[in-house]
């Protein structure tokens, strides 16, 4: 287990890179296949609906999503006018588990044709409580001086943002998001091979710092009666980077650019069918 900071999907057994996890349709850009204890650039508390595709439909969306895929639908980038020209929620939630803080607002409108959105997120974490020893155990090593009730380097940290615009017409839609994506998560350790020697200080666990920025372009079109009814076109790019933290001292760095487009078309069914 490598804590709440980092959990990522399971699809039927499978895990890693044989899952896609998907913006709206594109790929999240972050490093979360190549390791368990990486954590999704995503944040679920903005989605719209999130689907989960298994079986056939996968081969859409490439090779690494033979286990299934995993699309979260947002509306960072408005598709359709909203029903008022200013209109927003906002969410204020706690737990006691962990003693987490955590606060969002939405904000959506309009002025003519052009819709725009904006959202935000921040949510504090600390240890989560447990009901024993973090390790298997650990109670009936002699001498040992942790104490239950918590997992250690547990805490969450995320900060998160996003601006979007559209041009709506009776057709159609064209428009583009900026998100920025902040977390620090602790990653709890497993063993206990190397303890401190007598009055020196235990170096703390790893954790994670991560971040990422994000544009996307998306545009859609009904061509009604025509060959083709649709087309849908998409294209994001994401700067991404984390860096595990062993105390002060940065012990590994992830670098990742991704640029991704996908083209969609609808045409008339063929051969009567």
């Amino acid at each position: 287990y490598y804590g709440p900071g980092s959990s990522r999907p399971v699809i039927r057994g499978l895990q890693g890179d044989r899952v896609r996890i998907l913006e709206s349709g594109l790929g999240s850009g972050d490093v979360s296949a190549t390791g368990p204890d990486h954590a999704v650039a995503v944040e679920p508390l903005g989605a719209e609906q999130i689907e989960i595709i298994r079986g056939p439909s996968t081969l859409l969306y490439g090779s690494s999503a033979i286990g299934g895929v995993v699309n979260v639908i947002d509306g960072r980038i408005p598709r359709e006018l909203p029903v008022h020209a200013f209109q927003g929620t906002a969410r204020l939630q706690g737990a006691t588990v962990n003693d987490e803080r955590n606060g969002s607002v939405t904000l959506s409108g309009a002025a003519g044709p052009v819709a725009w959105s904006a959202s935000g997120l921040l949510r504090e974490t600390d240890d989560y409580a447990i009901p024993g020893f973090p390790e298997a155990g650990h109670e009936e090593e002699p001498g040992h001086e942790e104490e239950a009730g918590t997992l250690p380097n547990s805490a969450i940290e995320t900060q998160t943002g996003s601006l979007g615009a559209s041009w709506v017409g009776s057709a159609g839609y064209a428009g583009a998001s900026f998100t920025t994506y902040a977390t620090e998560y602790g990653v709890p350790g497993h063993a206990h091979e190397e303890e401190a020697a007598p009055g020196v200080e235990e170096e703390p666990g790893t954790r994670i710092d991560l971040d990422q920025r994000r544009v996307d372009l998306e545009a859609a079109w009904n061509f009604g009666g025509a060959a083709v009814r649709t087309v849908k076109v998409r294209a994001g790019y994401a700067d991404y980077r984390h860096v595990e933290l062993e105390g002060a001292e940065v012990g590994t760095r992830f670098d990742n650019e991704e640029l991704e487009a996908r083209l969609e078309a609808t045409h008339v069914p063929l051969f009567g069918k």
